[in-house]
């Protein structure tokens, strides 16, 4: 019975970095425009979200450490594969939906300058004073003012994105392009991000197959009594 609830354990414990990667940050934009615009954040459902809500944005403006704002996202469902866009205000918003973005929320945590890292984090964590919470993120620890997606906008590589370690900070996953109206574009993604197949991800397999390794071992303690 011992084994039995250990195994229970690894379950869970595989179930739960599976959900924390359903929503990653695909994408950054700090603009050209006068004052900076536009300035977004493109994230990106890889499962199935029920309520977005569960998640807040954070930012640690100037990368300096910690985390020093955060928004609460809205209480709504995403399907595997929806993307959805924070604008840094009502002048980026219309700049985005011009372009064919439909903006979910309008907060001042979008309103990069270069140097501000981002993270996804469960709205019910409260302790955001260093990185053991974050579940997602864009930027680059300690660089100070070195502004290094200033005047750009960053797209998330790969085709089957995850969820940082904790304590990691992911810039070298993005490609970071200088911001040019023409090769800012939509309205799905901002180009070049694909999409992930709506199957299983390796996770999950493990999760199945743990599960049947689990009914088998229980099977055959059973059959033995």
């Amino acid at each position: 019975m011992k084994r039995f609830f250990m195994a229970m354990a690894a379950i869970a414990m595989l179930a739960n970095t599976h959900a924390s990667a359903a929503l990653v940050i695909s994408g950054v934009v700090d603009g050209t425009q006068s004052g900076g615009i536009p300035k977004a954040i493109e994230l990106y459902a890889t499962s199935a979200i029920a309520d977005l809500s569960v998640y807040s944005i954070v930012r640690d403006t100037n990368g300096a450490g910690p985390f020093d704002s955060n928004v609460v996202l809205p209480s709504l469902a995403l399907a595997a594969g929806d993307y959805f866009y924070v604008s840094g205000g009502g002048t980026s918003t219309t700049i985005l939906n011009g372009f064919g973005f439909t903006v979910g929320l309008e907060d001042g945590i979008a309103n990069v300058n270069g140097d501000d890292i981002l993270g996804i984090a469960f709205a019910a964590d409260t302790s955001l004073d260093d990185y053991s919470n974050i579940q997602d993120s864009f930027g680059v620890v300690a660089q100070g003012d070195t502004n290094f997606y200033e005047n750009s906008f960053a797209i998330r590589t790969g085709s089957s994105p995850a969820a940082n370690p904790a304590g990691v900070v992911d810039a070298g996953n993005f490609t970071i392009t200088p911001y040019t109206d023409s090769d800012f574009s939509g309205p799905n993604g901002f180009g070049t991000f694909s999409a992930v197949s709506a199957v299983p991800e390796p996770s999950s397999y493990a999760v199945l197959g743990l599960i049947g390794v689990v009914g088998l071992v229980l099977r055959r303690r059973k059959q033995v009594a």
